[in-house]
């Protein structure tokens, strides 16, 4: 019941009165009037919970002074019993309160008091409190259905068991691997990494960058530039142009602003900064396709900032903000959205390109249009897990890395190394779309996989997003 603004000034007025009297009589000793003026304060107050409470407390304080041992037992009860009185919204109009009467008993309310009471009734607080609490269950139940509705779609009851067919070790010399790229011919790769949770949503800390040879990934060593000051990787590109010169770009999003860095590969396997690509409006890079020192197709995963609870709401929501945009230096221009959190992108043959989508649990292949100038959706090919980076051996397979329980992996290994994130790797024929398992781990021998590369010998690298060493597989199929 929802009442005028009138009728509870009215019954403030009266309660307030009615207890300002209370402390009269208990001046001049007069107990008998003073109860009196307990019990209509009562009748008054029922609906309302601190008055109801405050006046049993009178109640029992008054009964304690004169040593009336079953008035206190009364109160007691009574004062224990305010609180569900209150939540079920029904209270016996006119009871008086004292233990001479049972407390679920109706009386008669007669003069003054009967005008305060005016239009009060205590089954129509009864039925706000049903209709609320019938809204509130419903919302519940609602919500339970829609957080396991989103923890269904992201995988957290499937079950990962360890199943890699080689025997696999880890590579400490790869600490936080989250990409990895070849140079084939150079017989060389590089893996963007470092503490990665130390700058994850804009904290402190800054990537490395490891080079190792393609047959002994234990001798990687830090080739970490020194530019920018702040680097905070997350994919990476490797290109060799037909005049022999070697770059690799960095998808960085430091606090400054987000960027592809670009840097020139020495014989060596050193890094000098090149160039740095962005625009105004590029925000949220995650991997990229390095198409020359001053251009390259990139993929923005979501708008909201990542680490912050937009993120992980703009994931569950299926937010399909990802998208693909061609980059050069002050200007880029998007050749792909509606994509759900694009993540990993590669060059397939007959320029062809292949963008994992995180949340969207798949792989879309785009390939150009007749004029070589935009690009157009080909064929997307499920996969049974979150899609992190892609690489691709032969220009047709597709090696995905990812991530069977997404929330998993944000919620807890993101955090901490101990709650540990299954991983899974495959491998796609992007023409047939047929899907073959290359390694598979319940994320104890390697949490969070985010990257697989194909090495010579027929052996296999995986990076992870935030764990402290990849993992190196022999023999692969």
């Amino acid at each position: 019941m929802i009442y005028r603004r009138l009728d509870r000034a009215r019954l403030r007025r009266a309660y307030d009165q009615e207890l300002k009297m209370f402390w009269g009589a208990r001046r001049i000793g007069d107990r008998e009037l003073a109860w009196g003026h307990l019990e209509r304060a009562h009748i008054l107050s029922q609906r309302y919970f601190t008055r109801h409470w405050h006046t049993h407390w009178l109640m029992l304080r008054l009964a304690r002074e004169e040593r009336n041992r079953a008035e206190v037992r009364g109160q007691i009860r009574r004062l224990a019993a305010v609180p569900l009185g209150w939540a079920g919204g029904w209270v016996p109009k006119g009871n008086t309160g004292g233990a001479n009467v049972h407390p679920l008993k109706p009386m008669s309310v007669e003069g003054d008091l009967a005008e305060a009471l005016e239009g009060y009734s205590p089954w129509k607080d009864v039925a706000v409190r049903v209709a609320v609490v019938v809204t509130v269950l419903l919302m519940v139940l609602w919500a339970r259905s829609a957080w396991s509705e989103v923890r269904e779609r992201n995988g957290e009851f499937l079950t990962v068991t360890a199943s890699a067919a080689s025997q696999c070790t880890p590579v400490p010399a790869l600490e936080g691997a989250e990409d990895i790229v070849l140079d084939t011919a150079a017989g060389r790769g590089f893996a963007v990494g470092g503490d990665r949770r130390a700058f994850r949503g804009g904290g402190a800390g800054r990537s490395r960058v490891f080079a190792f040879p393609a047959d002994d990934p234990h001798a990687a060593r830090d080739t970490t530039p020194d530019e920018p000051a702040e680097l905070k990787g997350f994919g990476a590109d490797l290109l060799r142009k037909p005049d022999g010169s070697v770059w690799l770009g960095i998808a960085n999003r430091s606090n400054v602003a987000h960027g592809i860095e670009v840097y020139a590969v020495a014989e060596d396997g050193f890094l000098t900064h090149y160039n740095t690509l962005t625009s105004p409006d590029f925000r949220n890079p995650n991997d990229l396709v390095l198409l020359s020192p001053s251009s390259a197709l990139v993929t923005l995963d979501k708008r909201s900032p990542a680490g912050t609870i937009w993120e992980v709401v703009e994931g569950a929501r299926r937010a399909a903000t990802g998208r693909v945009v061609h980059l050069e230096q002050g200007s880029m221009e998007t050749i792909a959205d509606g994509l759900l959190s694009s993540n990993g992108i590669v060059r397939l043959d007959n320029g062809r390109v292949a963008v994992g989508e995180l949340v969207g649990r798949r792989v879309s292949i785009f390939a150009p249009n007749s004029n070589g100038d935009a690009y157009q959706l080909e064929r997307r090919i499920a996969l049974p897990f979150a899609v992190d980076n892609l690489t691709s051996p032969d220009g047709r397979t597709l090696w995905a890395a990812g991530h069977p329980k997404l929330l998993t992996l944000a919620r807890g290994y993101q955090r901490d190394e101990e709650h540990k994130s299954p991983s899974m790797a495959v491998a796609v024929d992007s023409v047939t779309g047929t899907v073959r398992t290359l390694f598979q781990d319940d994320g104890h021998l390697l949490s969070a996989s985010s990257v697989a590369v194909a090495l010579p010998d027929k052996r296999m690298l995986v990076g992870t997003a935030f764990g402290p060493a990849a993992t190196l597989c022999e023999g692969r199929s």
